[in-house]
């Protein structure tokens, strides 16, 4: 019987053969991407134009110049130093085009309709043209209905429609001015302490007068002026006087609320103040006024009250001051001369007084309380 070599089906086992390489193969390359995605990571550059591969095979050497040659870098030791602003060299921009603004003043207790009525009856008396509402006085209420933020968030708003009553005096044709204390505020400082002046055992500063007083290197108490001054702007007021735009004279050391890299002294922080809230206002339509303090007009203190006369002349239109006679009004008045470059003196420089010096072109006279 012959015998049957046994069968086998030898191409079967190549096709096995072939899937099974074709696996390991692909398993290769699989691992490989893997392991090189995870190595070339910190070598991906995400830019605006997109996701880039920067190799550092393919880098030009770090000590090549543009021209191919090598440039020897020396090591430097760096340091970032924050120098204390410097504000002698601001260009003179307010006081061209000014009018002539013999005032009467109004104190916040009498700026209602009917006390406002009183002080127009005697406008013709003293030859005055316009009127000073005290809208903004050291206590920190205002004399009238603010929609101000920090007015309304700390309750410090009055009731009275300031905005009509401006309206109706711009009718009669009456130059209208608003006086606004900056740094002295008593409401706010005692409700948002965080941004007071504050003594060195953590209290809140408070003058010889019984005065709060508010950091003027503060950016909420510089923005709360600004926003109040720019809404008396919106509400037809021809100018805005700031009072107490000072730092308070202190003998003790005061602690500030914002923390600085250079040593804060009083004329920086009154400086910036001044030179921010005037740009802030540029474009308002109102021009800005200031009134120097008797510390700074006759004390001889500028360096504490941090009002410097040359600065105010040069960002705001007009600078005033307290003056008890017409000997001491003439004597500020030839003194600050020197500091005006532009516009007319006389249209200027403010006696603030009890009567109307004569002579003189403008002033602010307080007369009794009607």
């Amino acid at each position: 019987m012959a015998i049957r070599p046994k069968e086998v089906y030898k191409g079967r086992r190549k096709r096995r053969g072939f899937i099974t390489i074709s696996l390991f193969i692909l398993a290769i390359i699989i691992v490989g991407a893997v392991v090189m995605f995870y190595a070339l990571q910190k070598y991906i550059v995400y830019g605006q134009d997109g996701i880039s591969l920067e190799l550092p095979i393919l880098a030009a050497p770090a000590n090549t110049g543009a021209d191919g040659g090598v440039t020897d870098y020396e090591h430097v030791d760096t340091e970032l130093v924050i120098e204390a602003p410097d504000y002698s060299h601001i260009a003179a921009t307010a006081g061209e085009g000014l009018s002539k603004m013999r005032a009467l003043f109004i104190p916040a207790l009498s700026v209602s309709s009917d006390g406002i009525a009183k002080y127009v009856g005697l406008m013709e008396d003293y030859g005055a043209n316009a009127l000073l509402l005290e809208v903004k006085p050291s206590s920190g209420r205002l004399a009238y209905a603010s929609a101000v933020g920090t007015a309304v968030s700390y309750d410090l708003c009055g009731a009275f429609d300031l905005k009509t009553e401006a309206a109706a005096l711009k009718e009669k044709g009456i130059y209208l001015a608003a006086m606004v204390s900056c740094c002295a505020d008593d409401l706010l400082a005692s409700r948002n302490a965080p941004i007071a002046l504050r003594t060195a055992y953590g209290g809140v500063f408070t003058d010889a007068s019984g005065a709060m007083w508010l950091d003027p290197y503060s950016g909420t108490v510089r923005d709360y002026i600004g926003s109040i001054c720019l809404e008396l702007a919106e509400m037809g007021f021809d100018e805005i006087v700031l009072e107490n735009l000072a730092h308070p004279v202190s003998e003790d050391p005061l602690v500030y609320s914002e923390a600085m890299t250079f040593d804060p002294t009083p004329s920086i922080g009154v400086s910036g103040f001044a030179v921010g809230l005037s740009a802030r206002m540029a474009e308002s339509g109102a021009a800005l006024s200031a009134v120097l303090s008797a510390d700074t007009l006759h004390g001889g203190m500028a360096d504490k009250t941090g009002q410097d006369a040359e600065l105010f002349f040069k960002v705001f239109d007009r600078v005033c001051g307290p003056a008890d006679s017409a000997w001491q009004y003439g004597m500020d008045r030839d003194a600050l001369a020197a500091h005006i470059t532009v516009g007319e003196p006389s249209l200027r420089y403010l006696p603030v007084m009890s009567y109307a010096p004569e002579g003189a072109s403008c002033w602010i006279v307080s007369v009794p309380t009607p």
